[in-house]
């Protein structure tokens, strides 16, 4: 009854999947029909076979066709035979182009055959009865489907401002909704917090309609430097994304800075050099001198891509002109120009924006090349007439619902496989539960054997004897003064490294340390780095050296190893902080210089002491340049005769400060 049962439906599957492929070959042989529509230059011919009917003659009195390009505006009859023949209007016309029906046109009115966004100037709209005299199988004309249009411009590519520290900036950003229905806007900033705001970032603006949105840049409480973000608007579907450059300068600066790329770069493409105008003036007193200009091309988040530097003598104004590589893997984006002028600890800021954009194509869907059109004429392919570009687009649409078509008979095959497949699974599974139904029973009937065959006694364990209970052993007290000293070591090591006292305690414990012991030594040594931890801070608080430090501690019995540990730690959590650290480190590196130290032996010490490694060149290249500038400019003062009091005058004027002219002063004139 079963085999019966499952034979019969697995016969019925096999019916359904029979009838899915006779669907199959069916349908693709109507697909191959459908190109039978050829086209010859300017002339169109359409091939039927006529098998029955009268007039098998296709240019018969009796036989006409009509044929319509666009909308179909009327219809051809003959004796026995009537032809509507076009092309179905799916789009909607602009203004200014003809028409029959308000329904045709974008802006919703057709007035005297013509579209337009405004009512007509009387009653009548012209084709208001035009589409029902449009009768026959080619199917009533145009304007059944008005295509949605959504869009917007802004009136600006990138907003750029250069304030002073307490200033602000205002501008104004204009949207235009240049599309056929009603949009709802959303504005974002970002990377500008603090810096940037808008009067609106939530609105909705009409067909046609404008909106202005006020933008204020303020720079109250930031330094000086550039800022780079995005105002990104965003509609619908629609995002647009305007760069912002905000330069702010020092109220009372040393320099003035400007860098200007120029027109031909704006918009580069990857295998150009990148062209910028540099102008640097010195509004201070001291004059020549030797200024160092960093420029770095990065993106708008702040990622580095190239970064160059030079040393320049400026006088009262220099104007460079400067050309820069472009990395060969460089993105189409937005990119900028950053521009830095450090003398000693004055530095001013300056930035451009550019764009890296795609070389113009054939294929790029932007009138670029001196085409007639867009992609076609000049240096592209002619551009078709528009019979040619009607079937060109007859002929996509014919191959797309082909490939729509093809598409769905691959998934109603996968949906046969599928059900054919979960039959067969629910049949096997049908089978599986039998078969352990069979097992079961098997397994009861071997159990009961077994039972019958342990009917016997089992004999009883004898006890075994008691055993006498082993003293354990005392832990020696001996006094481990090395194994101490160890362990001494590796628990001030575990909390140099900052694990906490509560974890080192039950790795000691889990060993088989005793916890009086345990818990003495983690005192003790809570107690030592607490004791070195201070020192170090006091030490560093009060300006001294690291090597003075290192030598102090050494002195006092301190280990090299542990000293280091500590140092090291100390330094790192500075470091934390990048102004004070920043500050500190580069008076430290200062003060070595001027001792006589060499820049290889400070930047050793540095990276001993775990700093990064670019950082610390970073800070030495600074220092040095400033010790050169210095240095250099006393050395010319006492060769022309001059006295340390004058020169120190026309340092401290020029804002340097006085324990460092004296440090440099000293110095000279021993040397001198």
């Amino acid at each position: 009854m079963n085999s019966n049962l499952s034979i019969g439906k697995s016969g019925r599957g096999k019916k359904v999947v029979f009838r899915l492929l006779i669907l199959i070959i069916v349908s693709l042989l109507l697909v191959i029909q459908v190109n039978s529509f050829t086209t010859n230059n300017s002339k169109k011919t359409f091939d039927f076979d006529i098998t029955s009917g009268k007039n098998t003659n296709i240019s018969s009195s009796n036989f006409k066709t009509y044929s319509v390009l666009g909308d179909i505006t009327g219809t051809v009859t003959s004796t026995n035979y009537k032809t509507d023949l076009g092309l179905l209007r799916t789009l909607p016309y602009l203004d200014e182009e003809s028409c029959q029906t308000n329904l045709e046109c974008v802006g919703g009115f057709c007035c005297s055959n013509v579209c337009k966004s405004s009512a007509c100037p009387t009653d009548d709209d012209s084709g208001s009865g035009s589409s029902s005299s449009s009768g026959g199988g080619g199917g009533g004309g145009g304007g059944f489907f008005v295509k949605k249009v959504e869009s917007f411009t802004v009136d600006k590519d990138v907003i750029k401002a250069t304030i002073k520290q307490n200033e602000t900036y205002d501008t104004i950003i204009s949207i235009e909704n240049d599309g056929s229905v009603s949009l709802s806007f959303d504005v974002n900033v970002s990377d500008l917090e603090g810096i940037l705001s808008l009067s609106e970032t939530q609105f909705t603006i009409l067909r046609n309609g404008v909106k202005n949105i006020s933008v204020q840049i303020s720079a109250s409480d930031k330094r000086p430097d550039i800022y780079t973000g995005n105002i990104t608007i965003k509609a619908s579907s629609i995002i647009k994304s305007i760069p912002v450059v905000v330069q702010i300068q020092a109220e009372k600066a040393l320099f003035d800075l400007q860098i200007n790329i120029t027109s031909q770069s704006k918009r580069i493409f990857k295998k150009d050099n990148l062209v910028a105008n540099l102008t640097l003036i010195n509004l201070g007193d001291l004059k020549p001198i030797d200024v160092l200009l960093l420029y770095t091309i990065q993106d708008l988040e702040g990622k580095e891509l190239v970064s160059i530097n030079e040393t320049v003598t400026v006088d009262d104004k220099i104007s460079l002109v400067r050309q820069f590589n472009l990395p060969p893997n460089i993105s189409f984006d937005t990119y900028l120009l950053h521009t830095q002028v450090i003398y000693g600890l004055e530095t001013a800021f300056a930035g451009d924006i550019f764009f890296v954009i795609k070389e113009p194509t054939c294929f790029d869907s932007i009138k670029n090349q001196d085409e007639e059109k867009t992609d076609c004429g000049g240096i592209c392919e002619p551009c078709k007439n528009a019979y040619e570009k009607t079937f060109s687009l007859l002929s996509l649409l014919i191959s797309k619902f082909k490939a729509l078509l093809i598409a769905v008979l691959i998934l109603l095959i996968i949906l046969a496989l599928l059900l054919f497949i979960k039959k067969n699974k629910a049949r096997f599974q049908r089978k599986l539960k039998v078969r352990e139904k069979q097992v079961i029973q098997e397994k009861v009937v071997i159990k009961e054997k077994i039972d019958v065959q342990k009917k016997q006694e089992i004999p009883k364990i004898a006890e075994t004897p008691k055993t006498q209970t082993k003293k354990k052993p005392e832990i020696s007290t001996v006094e481990p003064s090395k194994e101490i000293n160890k362990l001494f070591t590796l628990v001030n090591s575990a909390l140099i490294r900052g694990h906490k006292v509560e974890y080192i305690r039950n790795v000691l414990l889990s060993n088989g340390f005793p916890e009086n012991i345990s818990d003495k030594i983690i005192k003790q040594a809570i107690y030592r780095s607490k004791v070195i931890d201070d020192y170090i801070e006091k030490a560093l608080d009060q300006g001294h050296e690291i090597v003075q430090i290192e030598k102090s501690l050494l002195k006092s019995g301190w280990s090299e190893n542990e000293i280091d540990r500590h140092l090291s730690k100390s330094v790192n959590e500075r470091f934390n902080e990048p102004i004070k650290g920043k500050d500190n480190l580069f008076r430290l590196i200062n003060s070595a210089l001027i001792k006589g130290h060499k820049a290889e032996y400070i930047r050793d010490i540095l990276l001993s002491n775990g700093l990064p490694k670019d950082f610390v060149d970073k800070i030495i290249r600074k220092a040095m340049h400033r010790h050169r500038t210095i240095s250099d400019y006393i050395e010319k003062s006492l060769n022309k005769g001059h006295n340390p009091t004058q020169i120190k005058k026309l340092l401290l004027k020029s804002r340097w400060p006085e324990k460092e002219i004296d440090q440099h002063l000293s110095k000279a004139v021993e040397g001198y």
